[in-house]
């Protein structure tokens, strides 16, 4: 399945991706959780990258028993710290021999009373994601399958790929 203007949301929530390796950033909660329920729902193999032990197996359980023929799995890896998105990626190719679907969906606002702030929210919301996008595709393509790469899929960018009613401004407004 390859996006086009003519696709509507109908076309990304039934799409039949049985065989699909996803690597999905922040996938324990929120949107990257509702990117994980769909691609689990149709028959892909999913992996949620997400801070926090605990939370990553909780969402696995879950959604591990949306599908049987499927597995969930999870990465530990802090957007906060581009290293961990490095590792992450080395990580991810040693255990899977391909990714079709990388969706970079994790970030974050950092308090101002941490000292680092500006720069773990840079990090995480763009930094991080470069580099694990940066690591997984020559990997990919070193791995001979570079043709089934077929979506890097960037929260911001829903709107623009048929989550038409999707407004982030407006979906985490207080």
């Amino acid at each position: 399945m390859r996006y086009n203007h003519h696709m509507n949301d109908n076309d990304w929530i039934h799409a039949d991706m049985t065989g699909w390796n996803v690597l999905i950033t922040g996938g324990n909660s929120g949107i990257g959780y509702a990117y994980a329920r769909i691609a689990v729902n149709n028959n892909a193999n999913v992996t949620i990258a997400c801070r926090n032990e605990n939370h990553a197996r909780t969402a696995c359980m879950v959604l591990n028993g949306l599908n049987e023929d499927n597995k969930v799995d999870y990465l530990i890896m802090d957007m906060a710290e581009p290293d961990k998105a490095h590792d992450a990626a080395i990580e991810y190719m040693k255990s899977h021999d391909r990714l079709n679907a990388l969706v970079n969906n994790a970030g974050g606002v950092y308090r101002k009373d941490d000292e680092n702030a500006r720069m773990k929210t840079w990090n995480a919301n763009y930094v991080s994601h470069v580099v694990l996008t940066m690591m997984l595709m020559p990997s990919v393509i070193a791995f001979g399958a570079w043709m089934h790469c077929e979506h890097v899929i960037n929260s911001g960018e829903m709107r623009q790929i048929g989550f038409g009613s999707y407004h982030g401004t407006i979906a985490y407004s207080v």
